[in-house]
């Protein structure tokens, strides 16, 4: 006598589709199975991609792409000066190159840049550090290695302001993108070319917020020397 299940004849020596934990599967649904074909454990949820059991935990380790976990511990707004003011020196071609290529050779092992620009006497840039790091020593030997390269002659020492939670990273950006404007050196922030950002937080024009008029202020900074 044929063996009848969910009102339909199981082929003949076949018995009906079961799901992983023992009941029968609905009537045109096959079984749970895995990435290899193999019904899943009763009670256990399949994972995505085959991989059966418990996600495992992120990799900590930074691998040049993503962000860093080191980032989250804080954003400091830095300012470092060149000696002689009112001058073009720091967005000259070869050593605004150099300037550039420093800054990236930092990111991601003993800074991450947020925003990092460039004007023609001094550079703005909101920094994460490591926690391992000590940032004076970073900056330094930044400022030490480009001296070296370019004959830029630094002011000693530089100003930083770390972020607090009620403050605005948007509005600290954006103040920082709006110098070149403010200086008459462009008319948009976009068409500056000496900007670097890798966590698409380039402090572009945003839409302040209602009942505020003009720039944000710059956050009152510490001098390191």
């Amino acid at each position: 006598m044929p063996i009848i299940k969910n009102g339909r004849d199981a082929p003949p020596g076949r018995p009906p589709a079961q799901d992983g934990a023992g009941r029968d599967a609905p009537p045109g649904r096959p079984p749970a199975q895995d990435g290899a074909g193999r019904d899943a454990p009763p009670g256990r949820p399949l994972l995505e991609n085959g991989r059966l059991g418990e996600p495992s935990l992120p990799n900590r380790k930074w691998l040049g792409h993503g962000v860093p976990p080191w980032v989250n511990h804080g954003i400091f707004f830095i300012t470092i000066n060149a000696q002689q003011r009112r001058t073009d020196f720091l967005i000259q071609n070869k050593t605004q190159e150099i300037i550039s290529t420093a800054a990236s050779h930092y990111h991601g092992l003993r800074w991450w840049i947020h925003l990092w620009l460039v004007m023609p006497d001094h550079i703005h840039a909101l920094l994460s550090f490591p926690q391992e790091e000590d940032m004076v020593k970073v900056v330094g030997n930044w400022k030490r290695f480009v001296a070296r390269s370019t004959g830029i002659e630094w002011q000693k020492g530089f100003f930083d302001h770390r972020l607090r939670k009620e403050e605005s990273f948007e509005e600290k950006a954006h103040y920082i993108r709006m110098n070149p404007v403010r200086q008459k050196l462009v008319e948009k922030p976009e068409e500056w070319p000496h900007v670097l950002a890798f966590d698409d937080r380039t402090g572009m024009p945003y839409r302040l917020e209602p009942g505020r008029l003009g720039e944000p202020s710059l956050p009152s900074a510490e001098y390191r020397p």
